[in-house]
Formats: C-alpha cells, sequence, structure tokens
C-alpha cells in the first residue's frame, strides 16, 4: 500500500514554490521594494546616518564606507547592525519603527558596490564572520 503522505507533501512544496515565484515577480512587490529603497535613501539623510557614514554612505572619518554593504551582509544583519549597533556605532532599535529600519535595510543592501572594503564589524555586533564571508 502506498504512502499519501509524499503526494500531499509534493502538492505542498509545489504550492510553496509557485506562491513564492508569483510574489517575486509581482509587480507589487517590486514597486514595494523600490519605494522602501527610495524612502530608506530619505531616511539616510534625515535620520542623520549620513553625519557618520557620508553622503550617500560613502564613509567618513566617524563612520564606514557602505557602498558596499549589501554585498557583505544579508539583511537580517543589516537590521541587526541598525538595531543594535556595535564598535562605535549606537543603537538605534529604540529611536526607529520596525518600517524605518526596514526602508533603511531595503536602500543599504542595495549597495553592492565592488573593490569596496569591508569594514570589521563582526566582532562589535556577534554577527558570524562565517556568514560575511559567504557574500
Amino acid at each position: 500500500m502506498k504512502s499519501a503522505v509524499p503526494a500531499v507533501t509534493m502538492r505542498c512544496v509545489t504550492s510553496a514554490l509557485f506562491l513564492a515565484v508569483c510574489v517575486m515577480f509581482s509587480p507589487h512587490a517590486h514597486a514595494s521594494s523600490k519605494d522602501d529603497r527610495k524612502q530608506g535613501e530619505v531616511l539616510f539623510r534625515e535620520r542623520g546616518c549620513e553625519h557618520c557614514h557620508g553622503v550617500d554612505g560613502a564613509g567618513s572619518d566617524r563612520g564606514p564606507n557602505l557602498s558596499g554593504v549589501g554585498r557583505w551582509l544579508h539583511q537580517p544583519e543589516i537590521a541587526m547592525q541598525i538595531r543594535n549597533g556595535g564598535k562605535t556605532m549606537p543603537a538605534f532599535g529604540d529611536t526607529l519603527t520596525d518600517q524605518e529600519v526596514q526602508q533603511l535595510v531595503a536602500f543599504l543592501a542595495a549597495k553592492k558596490k565592488k573593490g569596496v572594503p569591508r569594514p570589521d564589524l563582526a566582532k562589535a555586533n556577534g554577527v558570524s564572520t562565517r556568514m560575511m564571508a559567504c557574500r
């Protein structure tokens, strides 16, 4: 007698994959991401991130160049850095809403310039250096 579990599991997996593909390629999801990036860029200026990280995140003597941060860190790691801070960066988890953090993450995750040296953030906030090296 054959088990019905594999067929049910296969249908669930197929349905989940179909749903994921639909969401990934829907115009609304892309527009939302684009809007989040634009709003994150505005927040980067308005909330004073440029004070330490320079105009458009190009770096300064107070904060590292973030032009390639999207190549070094995954989105959850960027969010953790914003919320918890690290080394000389203060924590902003109490001053930014979850939506603002997500918008800043969308803006920063899109920064994938090659050739920008990665700052040493791992020791300060507990991020796995192994995960950072995967990028």
